[in-house]
């Protein structure tokens, strides 16, 4: 089954999405002749073999409740992946998509491959004829991601490799590819073997590097500027909540007309009247950092 696949029901080998509530999703791969064919919940078992044939998107129905059964999207399965490495979340991927300028067709490079979170994402973005190479250092992660890629049915869009790109580069595909992802400890070491592998074209070949501190920005930067890259920007994707509460305040009521004053010269009525009303409060300090996000193009 493809991740890309819009079945409308679930079939054997199929990766599915379990939506038990708002906090808890289970990715699960409907294989009937694995050793105990259930998933557990905390509404009850449910038997793979009763999952095949049931339509994505309906409640599938337990002993104490009911869950969603969902068909496996990038994003979902970025929520429930097995975790190799620290991965990327939604708002660095997408804004990844949208800064490498990636669209069907689209020849991509990613180091390192980590736990294939972003991967999903450039692949289903770039299919059916665009193709990722996807590198890493360490053989036992690409071994995974290649198995999970194959289960997902997108071995025909993703080539996993072991490599150490500081050294190796990216191998025969210099000159090919349109944009390259940087995930890497020491971005500033690749960047001269991202530029060989880079496509010169009149829209610029682009280029982008994931780093959680500062100092590895400023050294990256300087790496891009060196090697003659344009259009040098760092982004920083901030998570703001914001809470919507009931707001009493106090209102000053202008009398229309003199008001009669009582003994002492106190007037009988207050001026002040209140007003109830909903507002958004925002956070004075941001919670969430992830990581700088610095893109650049090649001319």
């Amino acid at each position: 089954m493809s991740i890309l696949n819009t079945n409308d029901t679930v079939s054997e080998g199929d990766t599915v999405i379990v939506h038990v509530d708002f906090a808890t999703l289970l990715s699960v791969r409907v294989d009937p002749t694995v050793r105990e064919p259930t998933v557990q919940t905390k509404y009850g078992a449910i038997p793979y073999k009763n999952l095949i044939g049931h339509k994505y998107g309906t409640k599938y129905h337990c002993k104490k409740g009911y869950v969603f059964i969902l068909r496996a999207t990038p994003e979902l399965w970025t929520k429930t992946l097995p975790f190799r490495t620290q991965i990327l979340y939604l708002p660095d991927i997408s804004m990844i998509i949208m800064h490498l300028d990636l669209r069907p067709g689209c020849m991509v490079g990613e180091s390192g491959t980590g736990s294939g979170s972003l991967s999903h994402t450039i692949a289903r973005t770039i299919a059916p004829h665009g193709h990722l190479y996807t590198f890493d250092y360490h053989d036992l992660r690409v071994q995974q991601a290649e198995k999970e890629f194959l289960q997902h049915g997108l071995n025909h869009v993703i080539t996993a490799r072991k490599a150490d790109v500081y050294a190796e580069g990216y191998l025969e595909l210099d000159g090919i590819l349109d944009a390259i992802l940087l995930d890497l400890p020491r971005p500033w070491v690749a960047v001269p073997k991202v530029k060989k592998a880079l496509k010169r074209s009149c829209g610029g070949a682009r280029i982008g590097s994931f780093s959680p501190c500062i100092e590895q920005v400023q050294r990256t930067c300087l790496a891009l500027k060196q090697e003659g890259f344009a259009d040098i920007v760092t982004l920083e994707c901030l998570m703001r909540p914001l809470e919507v509460k009931a707001i009493t305040v106090n209102c000053w009521n202008e009398p229309k007309e003199p008001e009669a004053a009582a003994e002492g010269g106190k007037p009988l009525k207050s001026p002040f009247s209140q007003t109830t009303f909903p507002a958004t409060i925002v956070p004075g300090d941001v919670p969430g950092h992830s990581g700088y996000l610095t893109f650049a193009s090649l001319f």
